[in-house]
């Protein structure tokens, strides 16, 4: 009886040893977050830029510099025009932001899915300071006695 104990001490203390080792080793591996949770920050990035379009690799570096490098891969960047008469041109590019924590073996990335957001910058197409284009010269000198213009 005493043996018996005894082995099923043993083995009681080994698997209890066994099941520690699991657990331990599934706490090193990172949590994976779905790539939406950033949306609210990649569109921050996005918009720090408000009179110029981003290249992807220039984006890519922005990501990786916030978020860590080879975390989320960037893709996209088409810019179409969107005219709107008023002397300025709004350019519009989507990109998509793809998490990469599902093609990760070793299971150290935190981010996964993906998420396409739409970048927008206005070109200036009619200069701000009308001055530089009608000048004294093309209009002659008018005086507050000029009424006809």
């Amino acid at each position: 009886m005493k043996k018996l104990l005894a082995l099923l001490g043993v083995a009681a203390l080994t698997a209890n040893v066994v099941i520690a080792s699991v657990a331990i080793a599934n706490a090193d591996k990172k949590k994976q977050n779905d790539i939406r949770i950033l949306q609210s920050k990649l569109e921050a990035i996005l918009k720090s830029k408000t009179d110029a379009k981003w290249e992807v690799s220039e984006l890519q570096t922005k990501v990786e510099t916030e978020f860590g490098k080879g975390e989320i891969t960037v893709s996209g960047g088409t810019y179409s025009d969107d005219n709107n008469y008023t002397g300025q041109t709004k350019k519009k590019a989507e990109f998509t932001f793809k998490g990469n924590a599902t093609t990760d073996t070793q299971n150290t990335l935190k981010y996964k899915g993906e998420i396409t957001l739409t970048h927008t910058y206005t070109k200036q197409t009619v200069p701000d300071d009308l001055n530089g284009v009608i000048t004294v010269k093309d209009l002659g000198t008018l005086t507050g006695d000029d009424e006809t213009m």
